[in-house]
């Protein structure tokens, strides 16, 4: 067939199915059958008249849909649809109508099936049985309408043709203010779309430039107002919709990525002696205030006793001397005051330390607590799916 050696084809595949010497064929295999009908169908390469046979073809295609019922309903509809095709050939419209309804049955996608129904269809009168399988086969393909124009058929009724016509623009129209609707959605809310307190209009904004440049393209390619300009601008939305996934992603990766950035850039604050638990924490600050406060009356208390015995040491040898008495009172009020003095600032010290290492604390389970958020978001954005609202189904 490739080669079109079309003899030496119809020969093999005639030897494949009724077998040839010591092979006995294989009559039941549906593919061999079809490409049987294909043969005898002919074609624009294949016209010599000791190929073409339209009653063997039609029985060929018959054959070929009789054993392909069971395991391949797709292949059987094919196979239906060309038996139609071979009987139209023959002028046997009624049998014609009915081979490519059962094989629309099982195949209602097939584009040619659909138009060959129409002109089936047309050819006997039923001019609305044809507009409807005419404005099928012009929306599963918008080339048709180039053919259904140049069919000679349709051109003998011009008002069947334009309704029709106009019935698949119709459609096409309302499909693209569907899918129109459904992408300018998707793209505000990804536009609006932010997490972790970064948004998607300053972290992907020139992919959302893209994005909308291609939007642009679309509405240019929708205002040809025609089938064919009309399916050009949903094909393109189709595949700016595929894209709007591919947005998501490249949210996920650069938010990802900065964040881990972030963490690696902020060093953690170095945790003060004695942990960060609160037990620890108090036991540490009451320890380190009485300490200081117990030695530093100790110290007071030993200084004022130091400072009495030598200055009635230096001042008399006796106790009972009452000016003498009354100099070791005036020093014993200067120690005491002195010692006020010094144990007020040892409070103050106390204080300070305590609050240095308070702050200390803070900081560091603040710096914990900001790194652990942190980490939390990237884990939920990298199992994140991508947001229902963003898809657009075509």
């Amino acid at each position: 067939m490739r080669r079109a050696l079309y003899p030496e084809a119809l020969v093999s595949v005639t030897r494949s199915i009724n077998g040839y010497g010591s092979n006995s064929g294989y009559r039941s295999d549906f593919r061999s059958h079809f490409l049987l009908g294909t043969i005898r169908l002919g074609s624009l390469k294949n016209s010599s008249p000791q190929i073409i046979d339209l009653k063997h073809a039609e029985d060929a295609f018959v054959a070929a849909a009789r054993y392909a019922e069971v395991d391949f309903p797709d292949e059987q509809g094919k196979a239906l649809i060309c038996a139609g095709r071979a009987a139209r050939l023959q002028g046997k419209i009624d049998p014609a109508i009915r081979y490519t309804q059962s094989g629309l049955n099982l195949l209602p996608s097939d584009v040619e099936g659909q138009f060959q129904l129409a002109q089936l269809l047309f050819d006997k009168t039923m001019f609305q049985d044809a507009s409807d399988a005419l404005v099928k086969a012009l929306c599963l393909n918008a080339e048709i309408a180039i053919r259904a124009a140049a069919d000679a058929r349709f051109l003998t009724n011009r008002e069947f043709l334009n309704k029709a016509l106009k019935r698949a623009h119709a459609k096409y129209k309302e499909r693209y203010k569907s899918l129109v609707t459904s992408i300018d959605q998707g793209l505000k809310r990804a536009e609006k779309f932010s997490f972790g307190g970064l948004d998607a209009q300053s972290l992907i904004a020139e992919h959302l430039s893209r994005f909308r440049a291609g939007r642009r393209d679309v509405k240019r390619l929708a205002e040809a107002n025609t089938i064919i300009g009309q399916d050009n601008a949903i094909k393109k939305i189709i595949t700016l919709s595929s894209q709007l996934p591919n947005l998501f992603e490249e949210f996920r990766a650069r938010f990802v990525q900065q964040q881990e950035r972030l963490l690696a850039k902020v060093p953690v604050a170095n945790a003060p002696e004695g942990g960060t638990d609160v037990a620890s924490t108090a036991g540490a600050l009451i320890g380190s205030s009485i300490t200081i406060i117990v030695f530093g009356s100790i110290a007071l208390f030993v200084l004022m006793i130091l400072l009495g015995i030598a200055g009635v040491l230096f001042n008399s040898k006796s106790l009972e001397d009452a000016a003498n008495w009354l100099a070791v009172q005036d020093r014993f009020k200067m120690v005491i005051a002195i010692a006020v003095v010094v144990g007020v600032i040892i409070i103050l010290f106390a204080i300070r330390d305590a609050l240095r290492y308070q702050f200390g604390r803070n900081r560091h389970l603040s710096d914990l607590q900001w790194r652990s958020r942190l980490r939390g978001e990237i884990s939920q954005m990298q199992g994140m799916p991508c947001p229902k609202e963003w898809l657009v189904s075509s």
